[in-house]
C-alpha cells in the first residue's frame, strides 16, 4: 500500500562533492555543480557543513509517495531471523547486531523515511 502526503523540499546547488542519504539507507553521491531537490533536513545539513548553497526561493511543498510495506503489528509476530532478512534486503546498516525491538524500529523508520518526490 502506498500513502501520499506533502513534504517540504529545497533546491540546493552542490559546491563540493558529498555522499548523502535521504533515507539513511541508500547512499547517493551528490556532485559538485549539480542542483538537487532534497528534503529540507538534507538541504540544511549540507549548507551547514559547507557542501551546498540553497538555490533562491523558499522551501517548496511537494507530494511524496511513501511505501508502507510493513506495520508494527505485522513485524511483531516475525522472528528475529525474519526481521534481519528484511533489514538486510532493505540495506539497514548494522542490522545483524540489533535486537528484535530495534530491528522493528529500524524497519519502521526506513518505511517512513524512504520517500519518492513526484
Amino acid at each position: 500500500m502506498k500513502e501520499e502526503r506533502v513534504g517540504t523540499t529545497m533546491k540546493i546547488k552542490m559546491i563540493k562533492n558529498a555522499p548523502g542519504s535521504i533515507d539513511g539507507i541508500n547512499a547517493v553521491d551528490y556532485q559538485e555543480g549539480q542542483i538537487y531537490d532534497v528534503p529540507l533536513f538534507i538541504a540544511n545539513s549540507f549548507e551547514a557543513k559547507g557542501y551546498a548553497v540553497k538555490v533562491d526561493g523558499a522551501p517548496a511543498e511537494r507530494k511524496v509517495i511513501i511505501a508502507n510495506e510493513f506495520k508494527a503489528e505485522d513485524l511483531a509476530v516475525r522472528t528475529v531471523d525474519e526481521l534481519r532478512e528484511i533489514a538486510k534486503s532493505s540495506r539497514i546498516a548494522g542490522y545483524s547486531k540489533l535486537n528484535k525491538e530495534d530491528l522493528i524500529q529500524a524497519i519502521l523508520v526506513m518505511n517512513e523515511t524512504h520517500t519518492l518526490v513526484e
